[in-house]
């Protein structure tokens, strides 16, 4: 396996995480009751 060939899928394996995150974020938007609540608090807790 040649380094353009690891670069190529490290490449790939990065743009996979950041669209899957991407993706989560948006659902949590979304649906900002259930799944955003825990995070909402979370965030509030560490602020104080």
């Amino acid at each position: 396996m040649s380094q353009k060939d690891r670069d190529t899928l490290f490449r790939l394996y990065i743009y996979a995480l950041t669209a899957s995150f991407a993706l989560y974020f948006v659902s949590i938007l979304k649906t900002d009751g259930f799944l955003g609540q825990p995070l909402f608090v979370y965030g509030q807790l560490m602020i104080r």
